[in-house]
Protein backbone atom coordinates (compact mmCIF):
# COMPACT_ATOMS: atom_id res chain seq x y z
CA UNK A 1 0.00 0.00 0.00
CA UNK A 2 1.49 3.30 -1.05
CA UNK A 3 -0.13 6.64 -0.54
CA UNK A 4 1.13 10.19 -0.92
CA UNK A 5 -0.26 12.71 1.52
CA UNK A 6 -0.21 16.41 0.88
CA UNK A 7 2.95 18.03 2.24
CA UNK A 8 2.58 19.89 5.52
CA UNK A 9 3.90 23.40 6.19
CA UNK A 10 3.34 25.93 8.92
CA UNK A 11 5.63 28.59 7.50
CA UNK A 12 6.24 29.87 3.97
CA UNK A 13 3.88 29.34 1.10
CA UNK A 14 2.75 25.81 0.24
CA UNK A 15 4.53 23.90 -2.45
CA UNK A 16 3.09 23.31 -5.87
CA UNK A 17 1.68 20.03 -4.58
CA UNK A 18 -0.48 21.99 -2.14
CA UNK A 19 -2.12 24.85 -3.98
CA UNK A 20 -2.72 27.78 -1.68
CA UNK A 21 -6.10 29.30 -1.08
CA UNK A 22 -6.85 32.69 -2.57
CA UNK A 23 -5.15 35.67 -0.88
CA UNK A 24 -7.06 36.84 2.17
CA UNK A 25 -9.11 39.94 1.53
CA UNK A 26 -8.91 42.82 3.96
CA UNK A 27 -11.70 42.65 6.54
CA UNK A 28 -13.30 45.86 7.88
CA UNK A 29 -15.68 46.23 10.80
CA UNK A 30 -17.67 48.58 8.61
CA UNK A 31 -18.69 45.61 6.49
CA UNK A 32 -20.40 43.95 9.47
CA UNK A 33 -22.27 47.19 10.19
CA UNK A 34 -23.31 47.76 6.57
CA UNK A 35 -25.18 44.46 6.54
CA UNK A 36 -27.73 46.01 8.91
CA UNK A 37 -27.53 49.65 7.89
CA UNK A 38 -31.24 49.63 6.97
CA UNK A 39 -32.33 48.96 10.56
CA UNK A 40 -29.80 51.46 11.84
CA UNK A 41 -31.30 54.09 9.52
CA UNK A 42 -34.79 53.30 10.86
CA UNK A 43 -33.49 53.68 14.41
CA UNK A 44 -31.97 57.05 13.55
CA UNK A 45 -35.19 58.21 11.87
CA UNK A 46 -37.30 57.23 14.88
CA UNK A 47 -34.85 59.05 17.15
CA UNK A 48 -35.23 62.19 15.04
CA UNK A 49 -39.03 61.92 15.16
CA UNK A 50 -38.87 61.56 18.93
CA UNK A 51 -36.69 64.62 19.32
CA UNK A 52 -38.89 66.71 17.04
CA UNK A 53 -41.94 65.66 19.04
CA UNK A 54 -40.08 66.51 22.24
CA UNK A 55 -39.70 70.11 21.10
CA UNK A 56 -43.44 70.61 20.64
CA UNK A 57 -44.37 71.14 24.34
CA UNK A 58 -41.90 74.04 24.58
CA UNK A 59 -43.47 75.73 21.58
CA UNK A 60 -46.91 75.08 23.04
CA UNK A 61 -45.85 76.97 26.18
CA UNK A 62 -45.09 79.91 23.92
CA UNK A 63 -48.49 79.72 22.20
CA UNK A 64 -50.24 79.47 25.57
CA UNK A 65 -48.33 82.50 26.83
CA UNK A 66 -49.33 84.45 23.71
CA UNK A 67 -52.97 83.55 24.26
CA UNK A 68 -53.34 84.29 27.97
CA UNK A 69 -50.86 87.08 28.73
CA UNK A 70 -52.11 90.64 28.34
CA UNK A 71 -55.75 89.59 27.74
CA UNK A 72 -58.82 89.70 29.95
CA UNK A 73 -59.99 86.24 30.93
CA UNK A 74 -63.20 86.66 28.91
CA UNK A 75 -61.22 87.10 25.69
CA UNK A 76 -59.10 83.97 26.14
CA UNK A 77 -59.91 81.24 23.62
CA UNK A 78 -60.37 78.24 25.90
CA UNK A 79 -60.98 75.89 22.96
CA UNK A 80 -57.56 76.82 21.57
CA UNK A 81 -55.96 76.18 24.97
CA UNK A 82 -57.55 72.72 25.17
CA UNK A 83 -56.35 71.98 21.66
CA UNK A 84 -52.83 72.94 22.63
CA UNK A 85 -53.02 70.74 25.71
CA UNK A 86 -54.14 67.74 23.66
CA UNK A 87 -51.39 68.34 21.11
CA UNK A 88 -48.82 68.56 23.91
CA UNK A 89 -50.03 65.25 25.36
CA UNK A 90 -49.91 63.63 21.92
CA UNK A 91 -46.37 64.79 21.23
CA UNK A 92 -45.20 63.48 24.61
CA UNK A 93 -46.65 60.05 23.73
CA UNK A 94 -45.07 60.17 20.26
CA UNK A 95 -41.69 61.06 21.76
CA UNK A 96 -41.87 58.19 24.26
CA UNK A 97 -42.87 55.61 21.64
CA UNK A 98 -40.42 56.80 18.99
CA UNK A 99 -37.52 56.91 21.44
CA UNK A 100 -38.38 53.48 22.85
CA UNK A 101 -38.58 51.86 19.40
CA UNK A 102 -35.39 53.61 18.25
CA UNK A 103 -33.47 52.31 21.25
CA UNK A 104 -35.01 48.83 20.93
CA UNK A 105 -34.06 48.52 17.25
CA UNK A 106 -30.55 49.88 17.77
CA UNK A 107 -29.90 47.37 20.55
CA UNK A 108 -31.14 44.45 18.45
CA UNK A 109 -28.88 45.52 15.59
CA UNK A 110 -25.93 46.06 17.92
CA UNK A 111 -26.12 42.63 19.54
CA UNK A 112 -26.48 40.92 16.15
CA UNK A 113 -23.36 42.72 14.92
CA UNK A 114 -21.52 41.74 18.12
CA UNK A 115 -22.50 38.12 17.50
CA UNK A 116 -21.19 38.26 13.93
CA UNK A 117 -17.92 39.85 15.05
CA UNK A 118 -17.25 37.30 17.81
CA UNK A 119 -18.00 34.38 15.50
CA UNK A 120 -15.72 35.83 12.81
CA UNK A 121 -12.89 36.46 15.29
CA UNK A 122 -13.21 33.00 16.86
CA UNK A 123 -13.18 31.24 13.50
CA UNK A 124 -10.25 33.32 12.29
CA UNK A 125 -8.20 32.66 15.44
CA UNK A 126 -8.62 28.93 14.79
CA UNK A 127 -6.88 29.37 11.42
CA UNK A 128 -3.89 31.37 12.69
CA UNK A 129 -0.39 29.90 13.23
CA UNK A 130 0.80 29.19 16.77
CA UNK A 131 3.39 31.92 16.44
CA UNK A 132 0.65 34.53 16.61
CA UNK A 133 -0.36 33.37 20.10
CA UNK A 134 3.20 33.07 21.39
CA UNK A 135 3.76 36.80 20.86
CA UNK A 136 0.53 37.89 22.55
CA UNK A 137 -0.81 37.47 26.06
CA UNK A 138 -4.14 35.88 26.86
CA UNK A 139 -5.29 39.25 28.18
CA UNK A 140 -4.66 40.98 24.84
CA UNK A 141 -6.66 38.37 22.93
CA UNK A 142 -9.41 38.39 25.54
CA UNK A 143 -9.61 42.19 25.32
CA UNK A 144 -10.27 42.04 21.59
CA UNK A 145 -12.90 39.28 21.77
CA UNK A 146 -14.70 40.61 24.81
CA UNK A 147 -13.99 44.25 25.61
CA UNK A 148 -13.31 45.65 22.14
CA UNK A 149 -16.31 43.86 20.63
CA UNK A 150 -18.43 44.95 23.60
CA UNK A 151 -17.28 48.52 23.01
CA UNK A 152 -18.95 48.38 19.61
CA UNK A 153 -22.29 47.80 21.35
CA UNK A 154 -22.10 51.11 23.16
CA UNK A 155 -21.40 52.88 19.91
CA UNK A 156 -24.06 51.15 17.81
CA UNK A 157 -26.85 50.90 20.39
CA UNK A 158 -26.45 54.33 21.98
CA UNK A 159 -24.26 56.52 19.81
CA UNK A 160 -26.53 56.57 16.76
CA UNK A 161 -29.76 57.58 18.59
CA UNK A 162 -27.81 60.04 20.78
CA UNK A 163 -26.08 61.53 17.75
CA UNK A 164 -29.36 62.03 15.89
CA UNK A 165 -30.95 63.51 19.01
CA UNK A 166 -27.96 65.70 19.76
CA UNK A 167 -28.16 67.21 16.27
CA UNK A 168 -31.92 67.33 15.69
CA UNK A 169 -33.06 69.05 18.89
CA UNK A 170 -30.55 71.94 18.85
CA UNK A 171 -30.99 72.44 15.09
CA UNK A 172 -34.75 72.78 15.38
CA UNK A 173 -34.35 75.00 18.44
CA UNK A 174 -31.98 77.35 16.63
CA UNK A 175 -34.29 77.61 13.63
CA UNK A 176 -37.29 78.42 15.82
CA UNK A 177 -35.37 80.96 17.91
CA UNK A 178 -33.98 82.80 14.89
CA UNK A 179 -37.46 82.98 13.36
CA UNK A 180 -38.88 84.44 16.58
CA UNK A 181 -36.05 86.85 17.53
CA UNK A 182 -32.60 86.72 15.95
CA UNK A 183 -31.01 88.92 18.65
CA UNK A 184 -31.75 86.59 21.55
CA UNK A 185 -31.02 83.62 19.29
CA UNK A 186 -27.47 84.90 18.87
CA UNK A 187 -27.24 85.37 22.64
CA UNK A 188 -28.34 81.76 23.12
CA UNK A 189 -25.53 80.31 21.03
CA UNK A 190 -22.85 82.95 21.68
CA UNK A 191 -20.84 80.92 24.21
CA UNK A 192 -21.09 77.64 22.31
CA UNK A 193 -18.08 78.12 19.94
CA UNK A 194 -15.84 78.85 22.91
CA UNK A 195 -16.98 75.68 24.69
CA UNK A 196 -16.43 73.55 21.56
CA UNK A 197 -12.94 74.92 20.98
CA UNK A 198 -11.98 74.38 24.61
CA UNK A 199 -13.36 70.82 24.59
CA UNK A 200 -11.33 70.00 21.47
CA UNK A 201 -8.22 71.34 23.18
CA UNK A 202 -8.82 69.23 26.29
CA UNK A 203 -9.58 66.09 24.26
CA UNK A 204 -6.37 66.42 22.27
CA UNK A 205 -4.36 66.46 25.51
CA UNK A 206 -6.26 63.85 27.52
CA UNK A 207 -4.06 60.94 26.37
CA UNK A 208 -6.82 58.44 25.60
CA UNK A 209 -4.43 56.34 23.49
CA UNK A 210 -2.14 56.03 26.52
CA UNK A 211 -5.10 55.04 28.71
CA UNK A 212 -6.16 52.24 26.34
CA UNK A 213 -2.62 50.92 26.04
CA UNK A 214 -2.24 50.77 29.83
CA UNK A 215 -5.66 49.16 30.18
CA UNK A 216 -4.66 46.41 27.73
CA UNK A 217 -1.47 45.75 29.73
CA UNK A 218 -3.46 45.55 32.95
CA UNK A 219 -5.81 42.96 31.44
CA UNK A 220 -2.88 40.85 30.31
CA UNK A 221 -1.08 41.09 33.66
CA UNK A 222 -4.19 40.21 35.68
CA UNK A 223 -5.08 37.16 33.57
CA UNK A 224 -1.47 35.94 33.49
CA UNK A 225 -1.15 36.33 37.26
CA UNK A 226 -4.43 34.54 38.06
CA UNK A 227 -3.97 31.71 35.55
CA UNK A 228 -0.44 31.03 36.71
CA UNK A 229 -1.12 31.27 40.44
CA UNK A 230 -0.83 27.52 41.08
CA UNK A 231 2.57 27.28 39.38
CA UNK A 232 3.79 30.50 40.94
CA UNK A 233 2.99 29.32 44.46
CA UNK A 234 4.55 25.93 43.78
CA UNK A 235 7.86 27.54 42.84
CA UNK A 236 7.52 30.41 45.36
CA UNK A 237 7.50 33.05 42.60
CA UNK A 238 4.22 34.80 43.46
CA UNK A 239 5.95 38.02 44.56
CA UNK A 240 7.97 38.27 41.36
CA UNK A 241 4.90 37.79 39.17
CA UNK A 242 2.87 40.25 41.20
CA UNK A 243 5.51 42.90 40.57
CA UNK A 244 4.46 43.07 36.91
CA UNK A 245 0.85 43.68 37.94
CA UNK A 246 1.98 46.27 40.47
CA UNK A 247 4.04 48.10 37.86
CA UNK A 248 1.24 48.38 35.31
CA UNK A 249 -1.20 49.46 38.05
CA UNK A 250 1.24 52.23 38.92
CA UNK A 251 1.19 53.28 35.26
CA UNK A 252 -2.59 53.67 35.42
CA UNK A 253 -2.30 55.64 38.65
CA UNK A 254 0.23 57.96 37.04
CA UNK A 255 -2.16 58.51 34.14
CA UNK A 256 -5.03 59.50 36.45
CA UNK A 257 -2.77 61.75 38.49
CA UNK A 258 -1.24 63.24 35.35
CA UNK A 259 -3.10 63.90 32.05
CA UNK A 260 -6.55 63.05 33.44
CA UNK A 261 -6.27 65.26 36.53
CA UNK A 262 -4.87 68.11 34.46
CA UNK A 263 -8.01 68.14 32.30
CA UNK A 264 -10.51 68.37 35.20
CA UNK A 265 -10.36 72.20 35.71
CA UNK A 266 -10.84 72.79 31.98
CA UNK A 267 -13.79 70.39 31.89
CA UNK A 268 -15.38 72.25 34.83
CA UNK A 269 -15.04 75.55 32.95
CA UNK A 270 -16.57 74.03 29.82
CA UNK A 271 -19.48 72.63 31.82
CA UNK A 272 -20.15 76.06 33.34
CA UNK A 273 -19.90 77.85 29.99
CA UNK A 274 -22.28 75.48 28.25
CA UNK A 275 -24.98 76.16 30.84
CA UNK A 276 -24.30 79.89 31.17
CA UNK A 277 -26.26 81.17 28.17
CA UNK A 278 -28.94 82.53 30.51
CA UNK A 279 -26.34 85.06 31.66
CA UNK A 280 -26.78 86.66 28.25
CA UNK A 281 -30.44 85.87 27.58
CA UNK A 282 -31.81 87.34 30.81
CA UNK A 283 -30.14 90.80 30.78
CA UNK A 284 -30.57 91.24 27.03
CA UNK A 285 -34.20 90.11 27.25
CA UNK A 286 -34.91 92.62 30.00
CA UNK A 287 -33.17 95.33 27.98
CA UNK A 288 -35.20 94.57 24.84
CA UNK A 289 -38.44 94.32 26.83
CA UNK A 290 -37.87 97.69 28.49
CA UNK A 291 -37.09 99.11 25.07
CA UNK A 292 -40.43 97.86 23.75
CA UNK A 293 -38.95 95.48 21.17
CA UNK A 294 -39.62 92.21 23.00
CA UNK A 295 -42.88 90.72 24.27
CA UNK A 296 -43.29 88.69 27.43
CA UNK A 297 -44.33 85.47 25.56
CA UNK A 298 -41.20 85.69 23.42
CA UNK A 299 -39.07 86.26 26.49
CA UNK A 300 -40.64 83.21 28.14
CA UNK A 301 -39.94 81.11 25.05
CA UNK A 302 -36.23 82.01 25.14
CA UNK A 303 -36.01 81.37 28.86
CA UNK A 304 -37.56 77.91 28.45
CA UNK A 305 -35.62 76.87 25.34
CA UNK A 306 -32.42 78.63 26.38
CA UNK A 307 -32.07 76.57 29.56
CA UNK A 308 -32.30 73.30 27.66
CA UNK A 309 -30.62 74.28 24.40
CA UNK A 310 -27.03 73.37 25.27
CA UNK A 311 -27.80 70.20 27.22
CA UNK A 312 -28.09 67.83 24.22
CA UNK A 313 -25.08 69.52 22.64
CA UNK A 314 -23.04 68.95 25.78
CA UNK A 315 -24.08 65.29 25.73
CA UNK A 316 -23.15 65.12 22.06
CA UNK A 317 -19.71 66.69 22.43
CA UNK A 318 -18.73 64.79 25.57
CA UNK A 319 -20.32 61.35 25.29
CA UNK A 320 -20.32 61.07 21.50
CA UNK A 321 -16.75 62.25 21.04
CA UNK A 322 -15.52 59.87 23.75
CA UNK A 323 -17.54 56.89 22.54
CA UNK A 324 -16.72 57.58 18.89
CA UNK A 325 -13.00 57.59 19.67
CA UNK A 326 -13.23 54.39 21.73
CA UNK A 327 -15.33 52.62 19.08
CA UNK A 328 -12.89 53.67 16.37
CA UNK A 329 -9.93 52.33 18.35
CA UNK A 330 -11.78 49.10 19.20
CA UNK A 331 -12.67 48.64 15.54
CA UNK A 332 -9.00 49.04 14.54
CA UNK A 333 -7.89 46.40 17.05
CA UNK A 334 -10.60 44.00 15.82
CA UNK A 335 -9.55 44.56 12.21
CA UNK A 336 -5.91 43.92 13.13
CA UNK A 337 -6.88 40.44 14.34
CA UNK A 338 -9.19 39.68 11.41
CA UNK A 339 -6.54 40.76 8.91
CA UNK A 340 -3.71 38.59 10.27
CA UNK A 341 -2.79 36.17 7.47
CA UNK A 342 -4.18 32.72 8.22
CA UNK A 343 -2.45 29.43 7.46
CA UNK A 344 -2.72 28.47 3.81
CA UNK A 345 -5.27 25.81 2.96
CA UNK A 346 -5.56 23.66 -0.19
CA UNK A 347 -7.97 24.98 -2.77
CA UNK A 348 -8.97 21.39 -3.60
CA UNK A 349 -8.47 19.14 -0.55
CA UNK A 350 -7.95 15.47 -1.45
CA UNK A 351 -8.80 12.29 0.41
CA UNK A 352 -5.89 9.82 0.87
CA UNK A 353 -6.29 6.53 -0.95
CA UNK A 354 -4.80 4.51 1.93
CA UNK A 355 -3.13 4.93 5.34
CA UNK A 356 0.45 5.54 4.18
CA UNK A 357 1.99 8.82 5.34
CA UNK A 358 4.88 10.56 3.60
CA UNK A 359 6.62 13.69 4.90
CA UNK A 360 7.88 15.99 2.17
CA UNK A 361 9.13 19.57 2.59
CA UNK A 362 7.86 19.63 6.18
CA UNK A 363 9.02 22.58 8.23
CA UNK A 364 7.88 24.29 11.39
CA UNK A 365 8.51 27.68 12.91
CA UNK A 366 6.86 30.30 15.09
CA UNK A 367 7.24 32.85 12.33
CA UNK A 368 8.55 32.98 8.78
CA UNK A 369 12.12 33.87 9.79
CA UNK A 370 12.76 31.55 12.75
CA UNK A 371 12.36 27.93 11.71
CA UNK A 372 12.52 25.35 14.49
CA UNK A 373 12.26 22.17 12.39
Amino acid sequence: MTTTAQSVQTVDSPTDDTPASAPQESVAVKGFINRRRGLLAISGLLSAVGNVAGMAPYLIIYFIAVEILGKPFAEVNTNWLWTLAIVALGTVIIKALATAFATHISHIVAYNILYDLRIAISEHLGRLPLGYFSTRTTGEIKKVIHEDVEQMEEGLAHMIPDLIGGITAPLITVIVLFVVDWRLALATIALLPFAIAMLAWVTARSGMAEYNAINARINGAVIQYINGMKVLKTFLRADASFQKLRDVSQEMRNYYEGPYSASIPALAIIFAVVRANLLLIVPLGILFYLGGTLTIPTFVLFLVLGMGFNRPLWTLFTNYSRVAWQVNQAGKRIEQVLNVTALAEPLQPQQPSDATIRFQNVRFGYDAENLVL
